[in-house]
């Protein structure tokens, strides 16, 4: 189970990574998606701050009290709508213009109040009002700057790169505009002003220079360039004129509605130059928007067939982990089956040999698993044990046959478990009659007729203490017969083989055990010499030239 785990959990790792990028890439695209439709409106309100910064500089040097009047009309027209703007933007990042932070749109609105009750009094001269309103639009356009954050993936650097260049270029012409008007209607240019002047004009150039290396589509901008649109050439021919020597002399003889007319007219036609160029900078952002919407649709597409992905992978991986969990189940189950019907079959083998080996001689029972051939074997020393219940016919006769098998086998059971202290092996029973050898069918030596004198005696001995239940009591008395000598061993029979002794010693020590009496053991001579010879025990000679052996005393 856990080697089918492992593969399945790093499939749906993979999965939940490629859908968990997805969802990032999604977030990013939307992120800048907002943040480009904000700087929209941020650079909406850049411009007119710009517009607001060219007329207040004509406010503040008009030359009479008609131009002043004209000049504050189109202020106050400028200034309603970057109050509108302002209240269109409710947030935004900290600015920080001249050392003051500003976090609100509300603050900066209240800080530029303050200025323009200083410009009411004239209080400001025309050059810091210019500076004053350009920090406020080069800190706006530095937080537009930070706010643009490109996607990963995204290739469109390049034209975030042309969009600052035009916003600084706007700036730079909407300086020069401010400043031209000015010296148009008040007919004076110092030298630190024509030098700024001209700066602006640099600053133009490059920036445009920059656009057109960093975008493609500039058709618009030479346009401009190439002299298309009808306001440029004007332009360009009054820009001209402030270089020259003959400005301020024929400035001086003109009247002061005909400045007046120069200097909107030349305002107007930077506002037209610029409105073309701000045409293009929302070209640029109507393709980024553009890209992004594209952007954001494929990584929705995306999201959506890695979503339904790791549904499928959760739910194949989920029907293979209880697939397998169930065939690991059902192969636990049959391991365990089978290993309980091993251990049955081993049972049943080892109960099957163990009555094999109660049946014949465990070498023999060997020889006859593996298919062998189990021949006769001769054993030249050997004791023959033959023993039965004295009167047993008589019992028979006052007994049921179940009584029978009850009584015989509580006699055979105790004899049974009586002869495995000694080195003897049990032959069979045949009703009453109980059959021991001892010297085979493993040889040992002189101590077989000792072994099986032992061995009956203790047998005597149980007997006397046994009772039949259901004759009132009745004591058991056996009847044993033993002799020594040679004899044949082997296995007779196909089916129910049994292992047989053969030879004069086997019949001998019968007829020994049917001449005998209760509670005697009785043999020829040659068994009291062999027992005599290796114990203690005592032989008495009878009568009847039978020997009865007993305990010595």
């Amino acid at each position: 189970m856990a080697l089918a785990v492992v593969p399945i959990l790093a499939l749906v790792a993979l999965a939940s990574s490629a859908l968990a990028k997805s969802v990032r890439q999604f977030d990013m695209v939307k992120a800048a998606t907002v943040q480009i439709e904000s700087a929209i409106d941020t650079v909406q309100l850049v411009s007119e701050i710009q517009v607001e910064r060219g007329i207040t500089a004509m406010f503040l040097i008009s030359p009479d009290e008609s131009t002043q009047k004209f000049a504050a009309r189109k202020l106050e027209v400028a200034r309603a709508d970057v109050d509108a703007h302002f209240r269109q933007l409710p947030s935004w990042r900290v600015i920080h213009v001249k050392s003051r932070e500003f976090s609100t749109t509300q603050s900066l609105k209240f800080y530029m109040e303050a200025y323009r009750k200083l410009i009411a009094k004239k209080v400001e001269s025309m050059n810091e009002t210019i500076e004053f309103f350009t920090r406020i639009v080069m800190a706006i356009l530095d937080t537009i700057n930070m706010d643009i954050e490109m996607p990963t993936q995204t290739d469109l650097w390049m034209e975030f790169v042309a969009i600052r260049a035009v916003l600084r270029m706007l700036d730079s012409l909407g300086v020069q505009r401010a400043l031209g008007s000015s010296f148009l209607v008040a007919c004076e240019m110092s030298d630190d002003n024509r030098k700024w002047f001209n700066t602006l004009e640099a600053q133009v150039g490059f920036h445009m220079a920059q656009l057109f290396h960093y975008h493609e589509n500039t058709t618009a901008m030479r346009d401009i360039t190439d002299g298309h649109i009808a306001s440029l050439s004007v332009l360009n021919a009054q820009t001209t004129g402030l270089y020259m020597a003959e400005f301020l002399q024929g400035c001086a003889n003109e009247s002061t509605s005909t400045r007046l007319e120069k200097s909107v007219n030349f305002f107007d036609n930077v506002t037209d130059n610029m409105r073309v160029i701000s045409a293009f900078r929302s070209r640029i952002i109507l393709d980024i928007v553009t890209t992004l919407a594209n952007e954001n649709e494929s990584y929705r597409l995306q999201l959506v067939i890695y979503s339904l992905l790791l549904v499928g992978v959760v739910i194949v991986c989920g029907l293979i982990s209880t697939f397998v969990h169930k065939m690991s189940q059902q192969i636990h189950k049959s391991a365990l089956v089978l290993v309980i019907k091993n251990a049955q079959v081993e049972a049943e083998r080892l109960r099957a040999q163990a009555l094999l080996h109660e049946m014949l001689p465990a070498s023999v029972a060997d020889t006859l698993k593996t298919g062998g051939k189990v021949e006769p074997q001769y054993f030249p020393g050997v004791t023959i044990c033959f023993s039965d219940i004295d009167g047993f016919a008589d019992i028979s006769a006052y007994s049921t046959p179940i009584q029978i098998v009850d009584l015989l086998n509580d006699v055979y059971s105790e004899f049974d478990a009586t002869i495995g202290r000694f080195d003897v092996y049990k032959v069979e029973t045949v009703g009453d009659a109980y059959m021991v050898a001892s010297g085979l069918p493993v040889p040992n030596g002189e101590r077989h007729s000792s072994e099986i004198a032992s061995m009956s005696l203790e047998l005597l001995q149980i007997t006397s203490c046994l009772r039949v239940p259901h004759l009132a009591g009745r004591a058991l008395s056996l009847r044993v017969g033993i002799h020594s000598g040679d004899c044949v061993a082997g296995v007779v029979g196909m089916k129910m083989p049994r292992f047989c002794l053969f030879g004069d010693t086997v019949n001998t020590a019968s007829r020994m055990q049917s001449r005998g009496e209760g509670r005697f053991l009785v043999t020829r001579m040659t068994s009291p010499r062999a027992i005599t010879s290796v114990t203690s025990y005592v032989t008495i000679v009878c009568m009847l030239c039978h020997l009865r052996l007993k305990l010595a005393s």
